[in-house]
C-alpha cells in the first residue's frame, strides 16, 4: 500500500511538472525571413535601432511592461528590420517582424537590441503567471532570436526587468549588469560568468558587485571597493577593464598601483568618465579623489593597448582642473575637450589648457570666436571630427542642434584646427519617448519611438550641416515600423474629431 502510495504521489508531481512546463512556454517557431548580408558588419550596435549590412533592425515602438507579450501576436515593440535606399534612408515597404515579442526593459542608458554572432539579444517581459493566473510583466526574461527569425530561444530568465545589455559592433561577448553585478554572456555558447569578483575575506552577495561602470566600444569599464581593508574598503577603488572581444577581465588601477605599488599612504576613489578609442589604442578618461584631510580631485586620462591594458605613471596625464567635467573627447591633433554642462574647455595633450590672446577658449564667451551661447545646461550627445570639421550635436528644449567648433585646413603635411564661426543649425525638433530607449543615431538618421503619436518607431534624415533648417518648418519624421489596429482607429478617430 506505501509502495502505490509513492507511486501515486510521483504520478501526480509529474502531472503537475508538465502541466507548468506546457504553461511557462510558448511556440517560438517561425519559418525563416530571407535575409541577404554577404558579409556584412553590425554598426552602432544596441539601443533602439542597430545598423547590419544594408539592414536596419529597430523595436518597432513602446509597448510598457504590462501588454501582452504572446508570441507572434506583438506589434508595437516588436523588433522589426527594414532595408536602406541608396541615400541611406529606411524603405517601409520593406519592413518585416523578425521578433514579435516586446522588447522591454528599464534601463534607458543601456537597453534596446543587440548584434552577436547572427543572434539578436534583448531582454522581454515574462509570460508566465502566478497562482491567480496573472501574468509576471514585472519579471524579465534576457532572449535572443536569430536575425532571420527562425529561432528564438532564452539565455537568462530574471526577478525583475532592471538589466542593462551591452555589446560592441566587434564583441563576441555580451555583457550585463543586473542586481548590482556584472556578467558577460558567450555569444557562441550562452555561458554566463560573473565577473566582479570581490576580494573580501567573507564573501558574501553584497560585496560582489560594482560600484560603477560605463560600456563603451568593444569593452567594459567597472571599478569595485577593495575589500582587503574592511576599515577603508570605500576609499580604495579597483579599476577593471574586460575586453568583450575575448572576455578577458584586467586589473588596471588601484590605489597601490597609482603609488607605485609600494604602500597605501594615499588612497583613491576612481569615477571612469568616459573614453576613445582607436584600434587597439584606448584613452580612459576618469576622475581620482584622494582621502587626504583637505581632498582634492584631479581629472585624468590613461592611454591602454587593448592587448595589454595597464597603469603606466607616464601615460597618465592630469588636466588643469576649473570645473567639474562629466565628459571628455579627444581630437586627432591630441587636443583634448573637457566639458561640463554648458562649456567646453580645450587643453593640451599634456593637460595644459588652449589659450589664445584674447582668452580661453570658452564657447560661453564672445572672445572665444565660437558663435554660440549655451545660456542654459545642454546635453551633448556626441563631438564628431570628420576631414575638414569638428562638430558637437547636442539637445536643448528637445531640439537637436548641430555646432561647428573647429574647422580643419591642411598646412603642407600640418593640419591646422580653427575656431568656427559659423552659427548654430537647429535641424530637428523631436518629441521622443524615454520610458525605455529614446534614440539612436546612425550615419545620417535619427531613430527614435515618438512621443506625440502612439509612441510609435519613427525616422529623421538628418540635413547636412550647411543646409539651413527654418526653425518653423523644421520636420517631425516619419513612421518606421508597422503600426497596430488601435492606432489606425485612433489616428480616424482623431481626425474626425478635428474634422468636426
Amino acid at each position: 500500500m506505501k509502495k502505490k502510495l509513492l507511486i501515486l504521489i510521483a504520478c501526480v508531481v509529474l502531472v503537475a511538472t508538465v502541466l507548468s512546463l506546457v504553461a511557462c512556454s510558448e511556440n517560438t517557431k517561425q519559418d525563416p525571413i530571407p535575409t541577404d548580408l554577404n558579409g556584412a558588419k553590425v554598426s552602432d550596435n544596441g539601443g533602439m535601432a542597430v545598423k547590419y549590412g544594408n539592414y536596419v533592425y529597430f523595436i518597432n515602438g513602446y509597448a510598457g511592461e504590462t501588454a501582452l507579450n504572446t508570441y507572434g501576436d506583438v506589434v508595437r515593440g516588436a523588433i522589426c528590420r527594414t532595408t536602406l535606399d541608396k541615400n541611406g534612408e529606411p524603405d517601409y515597404k520593406s519592413v518585416k517582424t523578425i521578433v514579435p515579442k516586446n522588447a522591454f526593459g528599464e534601463d534607458k542608458t543601456y537597453g534596446g537590441i543587440y548584434i552577436v554572432n547572427d543572434y539578436i539579444y534583448y531582454n522581454t517581459t515574462s509570460i508566465d503567471k502566478n497562482s491567480k493566473r496573472e501574468y509576471k510583466s514585472t519579471e524579465g526574461v534576457l532572449m535572443r532570436t536569430k536575425i532571420d527569425g527562425s529561432i528564438t530561444e532564452t539565455v537568462k530568465e530574471l526577478d525583475d526587468n532592471d538589466i542593462s545589455l551591452y555589446a560592441g559592433d566587434n564583441s563576441k561577448y555580451l555583457a550585463y549588469a543586473y542586481d548590482n553585478c556584472l556578467y558577460t554572456v558567450n555569444a557562441e555558447t550562452n555561458e554566463i560568468k560573473h565577473i566582479t569578483k570581490s576580494n573580501a575575506k567573507e564573501q558574501s552577495d553584497t560585496n560582489q558587485g560594482y560600484v560603477a561602470y560605463k560600456y563603451y566600444g568593444d569593452f567594459v569599464f567597472y571599478t569595485m571597493y577593495n575589500y582587503e581593508f574592511e576599515d577603508t574598503y570605500s576609499q580604495d577603488y579597483f579599476v577593471y577593464m574586460c575586453d568583450l572581444r575575448n572576455g578577458k577581465v584586467t586589473k588596471i588601477a588601484s590605489s597601490d598601483i597609482y603609488n607605485g605599488n609600494t604602500d597605501r599612504a594615499v588612497l583613491y576613489t576612481t569615477t571612469i568618465l568616459n573614453a576613445t578609442i582607436k584600434g587597439d589604442e584606448i584613452t580612459l578618461f576618469y576622475s581620482k579623489k584622494d582621502n587626504k584631510t583637505n581632498a582634492t580631485t584631479t581629472y585624468c586620462s590613461l592611454k591602454i593597448n587593448a592587448a595589454d591594458p595597464k597603469y603606466v605613471k607616464e601615460n597618465e596625464v592630469v588636466y588643469e582642473y576649473a570645473t567639474t567635467y562629466t565628459a571628455f573627447y579627444k581630437l586627432n591633433n591630441g587636443n583634448v575637450l573637457g566639458f561640463n554642462a554648458s562649456k567646453f574647455d580645450v587643453f593640451n595633450a599634456n593637460g595644459t589648457k588652449v589659450k589664445k590672446a584674447d582668452g580661453e577658449y570658452d564657447v560661453t564667451t564672445e572672445s572665444s570666436n565660437l558663435i554660440i551661447d549655451f545660456t542654459s545646461e545642454v546635453t551633448i550627445v556626441d563631438v564628431v571630427e570628420t576631414e575638414t570639421e569638428v562638430y558637437a550635436i547636442y539637445i536643448a528644449e528637445s531640439t537637436f542642434i548641430y555646432c561647428k567648433l573647429f574647422n580643419k585646413t591642411t598646412s603642407g603635411e600640418n593640419v591646422v584646427y580653427s575656431v568656427a564661426k559659423e552659427n548654430i543649425v537647429k535641424f530637428s525638433k523631436v518629441s521622443y519617448d524615454t520610458s525605455y530607449v529614446t534614440y539612436d543615431f546612425i550615419d545620417n538618421v535619427i531613430y527614435y519611438i515618438n512621443k506625440d503619436i502612439q509612441t510609435n518607431a519613427y525616422y529623421y534624415m538628418i540635413p547636412s550641416f550647411d543646409e539651413k533648417v527654418d526653425a518653423d518648418t523644421i520636420a517631425k519624421g516619419k513612421i518606421l515600423g508597422i503600426i497596430t489596429q488601435d492606432d489606425v482607429i485612433n489616428a480616424i478617430v482623431k481626425t474626425e474629431s478635428e474634422n468636426k
